[in-house]
Order: structure tokens, then C-alpha cells, then sequence
């Protein structure tokens, strides 16, 4: 299986996702329409940026009653007590408005009803999975598809190739068993640590993954159980 992946520059220690700087400047109405709706849906997948976004609104809209109560303490204007109104409606609305949850997001992960392991059988008890480009599926995050391997159905358990394109993100999850992770090709930003080729990570059972992302684009080698929940 050969894949060819530019692994662009070094990542430092540190890592945000590259679409964090959009959060605030989408909570102050600053982004143009066509932005707005390209972030709105980056949010859905992104438990990072939509954290973010949702921590800028709330300070806007804390603003926002504050400038209009000096309005009215300094008699500015006789529109002020609505807009005190308004404003006060809104950062209300939004306390009363559940963060939405990366467990939201609209993808299909489809690895959660996988029953049998494909490939042929060439022997009792021996299938040979073709080392190939067929067989990967999308998820519906755009740029990132699975290909199954093999399925433990009684241990609920699937070993996975997932391919992810240069600039994609998976959401924050919770680990219902032990998740191991070989990184084949490209690099792989979990949290603020960089896996790159040849390096392997095992996640313990009810550990979180924070958002994992890639820059280069990667191909990952994954055991994981089939109930991770996002969080």
C-alpha cells in the first residue's frame, strides 16, 4: 500500500486548530455570509472551535448589556431601554441554550454497526483483506474515510484503516475500551502532541481524545472499540 503525503513543516508542541481564530470573529458578527456558514459547519465536527465560539458569544452578548446600560445611565438616546431589552433577552437565550455537543455532529460512524470482517477466505479461519484503494467508505466529515479490516463482534471491537485529508479533524470522544493507534503515513496532532509515522499511541479505557487532526494528511492503523462516545 503506497500513499504519498506532504508532511509539509515541523508542528511545534503547541497546537490550536487553524480554524479557532474564526470562532471569535464569527461571534462578532465579522465574518462575511459565505464564512459564517463554512464555520458553522467546521463547529459541528470541531469540539475545539465550537467550545471557543460559544465562550466569545457569551462575552459579546455580556458586553452588549453593559454598553446599553450605560446608554441609559447616561441618558443616550430614548431607543436605550429596548435595547437593554433585547440584549438582555439574548444573553439569556443563550445561558438557556445548551452548548451543542460534538456527540451532535451530523457524520456516520459507521464502524459502530460493522458485524463481520470482509476480504477472502482463503482457508478455515484465515481471510486476506487486499491491500488496495477499495473498500474505504466515508464518514461524512469531509476528507476523512474508514476501511474496515476485521470486527471481534462478541468483544465489540474493530480494526480499522482510517485516512484523513490534509486539514480534518475528528471530534473529542470518550474511549469505551482499549483504543491502540499506529500512525502509517503523514502526521496526526492529538491534542498538543504530534504522532507522525511509525509512531504508536494506546488510549486506556474512559480516556478522552481530545480533537485529533492532521495538517499533512495521515493514514492511521487503528483497534478501537465499536461503542467511543463523543463528548
Amino acid at each position: 500500500m503506497s500513499h504519498s503525503i506532504d508532511r509539509g513543516a515541523p508542528t511545534g508542541p503547541s497546537w490550536r486548530c487553524a480554524e479557532h481564530e474564526n470562532a471569535a470573529l464569527h461571534a462578532t458578527g465579522a465574518l462575511e455570509a459565505a464564512e459564517r456558514a463554512r464555520f458553522a459547519a467546521h463547529a459541528e465536527a470541531c469540539g475545539e472551535c465550537n467550545a471557543e465560539f460559544e465562550q466569545h458569544a457569551a462575552t459579546v452578548a455580556t458586553l452588549d448589556v453593559l454598553h446599553v446600560q450605560d446608554d441609559v445611565a447616561h441618558g443616550r438616546g430614548a431607543e436605550a431601554p429596548e435595547r437593554v431589552r433585547s440584549a438582555l433577552l439574548a444573553a439569556i437565550e443563550l445561558e438557556r441554550t445548551p452548548t451543542p455537543r460534538a456527540a451532535d455532529a451530523a457524520f456516520d460512524r459507521k464502524w459502530q454497526r460493522w458485524s463481520d470482517t470482509p476480504g477472502e477466505t482463503i482457508a478455515p479461519g484465515l481471510v486476506n483483506v487486499a491491500s488496495s484503494a477499495d473498500g474505504f467508505e466515508e464518514i461524512g466529515i469531509a476528507g476523512i474515510e474508514v476501511k474496515r479490516l476485521s470486527v471481534d463482534a462478541e468483544a465489540r471491537k474493530a480494526t480499522m484503516l482510517i485516512r484523513m485529508a490534509a486539514g480534518t479533524s475528528y471530534p473529542r470522544h470518550r474511549h469505551a475500551a482499549r483504543e491502540e493507534c499506529f500512525v502509517l503515513d503523514g502526521t496526526l496532532r492529538v491534542g498538543a502532541s504530534t504522532l507522525r509515522a511509525g509512531d504508536f499511541q494506546v488510549a486506556e479505557r474512559d480516556s478522552i481524545h481530545e480533537v485529533q487532526s492532521t495538517d499533512t494528511g495521515c493514514l492511521l492503523l487503528i483497534v478501537s472499540s465499536q461503542d467511543d462516545e463523543l463528548v
